[in-house]
């Protein structure tokens, strides 16, 4: 999968999700597999996304356009240290 068609496949999959929500239901798009091992938490930044799987390991940011989302939240911030950790969703 090129670098744009990844961005666009977790930014698609990823519409409906809020302001410091996770979801684990997206295929991974590096190794393709989609057993829950793909998260993806929607920060003001972007998208956070990683892949557990010890043999693909991808991880990053996909940021926003403007560098911010419109929603505002109320939630206490992610961990910059390790911030899938937080209130995964399945």
């Amino acid at each position: 999968m090129s670098k744009s068609n990844y961005k666009q496949h977790i930014s698609s999959s990823c519409l409906d999700l809020g302001m410091d929500e996770t979801s684990r239901d997206i295929q991974c798009p590096f190794c393709l597999k989609q057993d829950g091992d793909f998260a993806v938490t929607r920060v003001q930044e972007g998208l956070l996304y990683r892949c557990f799987r010890v043999k693909c390991d991808k991880s990053g940011i996909i940021k926003s356009d403007n560098g911010q989302w419109e929603i505002k939240s109320d939630k206490k911030p992610l961990s910059k240290d390790y911030p899938f950790e937080s209130e995964i969703v399945s």
